[in-house]
């Protein structure tokens, strides 16, 4: 059932998932603030977590937490771990703490590391979220957002072309030092 649940953001379409955070989770009557409420934090009972500058960008960071599509993957690392390094880890005395340090996340790092490049990309490319949530609104304007309004609002062409280029550039080289860093492994 856990992992059902963990993977649905990765099969729903994305509107849907958007319409499900946005009004059924983080708006006014959402869930996080009607729980929130109800535990005894009244300030934050009708709260609109996306409609508040100090709330909205941490909200969206959160709709596109990126471990949440890649669940399978790094499902994947884990039940690959050999259970013979468990075994160890219990005899020396690790606690799960230990564990978790010494043995799955140095068996995990290509994976991880995967997942970080492709949720950097996916971020920085990423405008129709925040279109769709806050429009830019509340300090959450971003730069494939803006290159976007230059297209379609202001018809402003060339500075939209002149930020893709930088976008593109910018994707380019952490793209080559990922490269560099995975080869160096």
């Amino acid at each position: 059932v856990a992992r059902v649940l963990m993977y649905i953001p990765g099969i729903l379409p994305g509107l849907a998932g958007v319409l499900i955070w946005t009004n059924g989770i983080l708006g006014a009557e959402g869930v996080l603030s009607q729980l929130l409420g109800a535990i005894g934090f009244k300030q934050y009972q009708n709260f609109n977590w996306l409609g508040n500058s100090s709330t909205a960008l941490g909200s969206l960071i959160l709709i596109g937490f990126p471990w949440v599509g890649s669940y399978l993957i790094l499902y994947g690392a884990l039940m690959s771990i050999p259970r013979e390094y468990y075994d160890a880890a219990k005899l020396d005395g690790f606690n799960w703490f230990k564990r978790i340090i010494f043995i799955d996340l140095p068996m995990i790092r290509p994976q991880l590391k995967y997942i970080f490049v492709l949720s950097f990309i996916g971020s920085i490319q990423d405008f129709q979220r925040v279109y769709m949530t806050t429009g830019g609104a509340f300090n959450t304007n971003i730069p494939a957002l803006e290159i976007y309004y230059n297209i379609s609002t202001f018809n402003n062409y060339g500075a939209a072309a002149a930020m893709g280029v930088l976008l593109f550039a910018i994707i380019f080289v952490a793209t080559l030092l990922n490269l560099r860093i995975k080869s160096k492994d």
